[in-house]
């Protein structure tokens, strides 16, 4: 049985996978912390999961994106030692930039923000393991064609721009 404790503790987050045409995937890193990962934020309490990952990459690159399908999904347990809330990772496919597009999602990121563009083989230079793993894993699946539609209500979300 699940308390409102347990639920206050509990954060829905949106990573977005976003290629270009080089193969590479663009990450994300706070100048306050350590490590790149995927693009992403919380999903806001009045939010689907389609409509937070469409604001984060208008946010972090101001490009429109149409998310439909998540990749890969991620849990990090709470930690009451720290206070750090359970996560539940929704990774989505954000599909490749065009050529014209790749400097742009790169120029204004939100402040506080730094964004780069890696090839695979650049992941375990500049990610912590946990996020390296997550983005082989995101990658991996996008490659295989692996997609879990994202729903509301039980019906199909639509395709957000």
């Amino acid at each position: 049985m699940s308390t409102d404790r347990d639920q206050a503790l509990s954060l829905v987050l949106v990573d977005l996978l976003l290629h270009d045409r080089r193969g590479r995937f663009l990450v994300a890193r706070h100048t306050d912390s350590m490590g790149w990962h995927l693009p992403g934020g919380v999903v806001g309490q009045e939010e689907s999961i389609a409509d937070a990952a469409v604001r984060c990459s208008k946010e972090f690159t101001g490009l429109s994106r149409q998310v439909s399908d998540a990749i890969l999904i991620d849990q990090t347990p709470a930690n009451d030692g720290q206070g750090k809330p359970a996560e539940l990772i929704v990774v989505v496919h954000a599909g490749t930039v065009l050529p014209g597009e790749t400097d742009m999602a790169v120029a204004t990121p939100p402040k506080g923000w730094v964004l780069q563009w890696l090839h695979r083989y650049e992941l375990g230079d500049f990610t912590l393991a946990c996020q390296k793993q997550r983005i082989e894993r995101a990658l991996s699946s996008g490659e295989r064609g692996m997609r879990v539609p994202l729903h509301l209500h039980g019906v199909p979300a639509p395709a957000h721009h």
